[in-house]
């Protein structure tokens, strides 16, 4: 059975078609990479696999459960989806372990009296999530920024905060929207190799956007290619990369038959 199976999924805007049959399949422990040239669909499809857009049809199933399609983003994120995005979205003012604090919100312990009242319960539920914010900024080499704010974060640093925030809410895949972009090659390897230590870690799917090939052809098990709202292949780097549709895709040629 599949970690994450996509199926025949639609979404149009007005006449605009975004997505027409988009599917595929994620394994146990894989790094999957979602590339295309641009408007290829590939947001949107993230966007639908989260909640952020509905899909006029299709399916989205997480290792066999319910039916994801039509589910709320927090409800999403309950399931095991948690996501990145391309343009950062953290908490600029709210001090770097804060900001993973407020990932653990979509899984509370306890109810409003106790956290009103501040009961036994309240109080070693918190401490026991800071230890494990702590954890994850450990994980992403962050821990010794803990208390720093935020936006004051290099831009690659922001780039893993957000990483360890989604990781907060403990999904089984990990969708990432284009984690390198802005980065330079330095920074960029060493991101190859925290994607890695977080999968071989966590036992988590990962599902990733990425127009840096060098770290999609080194990084990813399976790639996944789309062209105007389509998958047009899929397999491991080093046939994608041979495909005659996807040269004529990325370069504006049409394939032989």
């Amino acid at each position: 059975m599949s970690l994450l199976e996509v199926k025949d999924l639609h979404k149009s805007f007005g006449g605009i078609v975004a997505l027409k049959g988009a599917h595929l399949s994620l394994g146990e422990r894989e790094i999957l990479g979602l590339i295309g040239p641009n408007g290829a669909g590939k947001t949107s499809l993230f966007n639908c696999l989260t909640g952020q857009y509905r899909p006029e049809k299709g399916s989205v199933r997480l290792a066999g459960g319910p039916e994801l399609v039509g589910l709320r983003p927090d409800q999403i994120t309950r399931q095991g989806l948690a996501r990145t995005f391309q343009n950062i979205r953290l908490f600029p003012k709210m001090r770097v372990i804060e900001n993973v604090l407020v990932g653990f919100d979509c899984r509370p312990a306890y109810g409003f009296w106790s956290a009103l009242v501040r009961t036994q319960t309240f109080i070693n539920h918190e401490k026991q999530l800071l230890a494990e914010a702590f954890e994850l900024l450990e994980l992403v080499g962050l821990r010794p920024s803990a208390n720093l704010i935020a936006e004051a974060l290099p831009y690659a640093d922001q780039r893993r905060l957000e990483i360890a925030r989604a990781l907060a809410t403990k999904p089984r895949v990990l969708l990432l929207d284009e984690p390198a972009a802005g980065m330079n090659p330095s920074e960029t390897a060493s991101l190859d190799q925290l994607i890695i230590k977080i999968r071989d870690r966590l036992g988590l799917g990962v599902l990733l956007i990425e127009h840096d090939m060098k770290l999609v052809m080194n990084l990813c098990d399976q790639v996944v290619v789309m062209d105007q709202g389509a998958v047009i292949a899929q397999g491991v780097p080093e046939e994608v990369q041979k495909d005659p549709k996807v040269i004529s895709a990325y370069l504006g040629v049409v394939a032989d038959a």
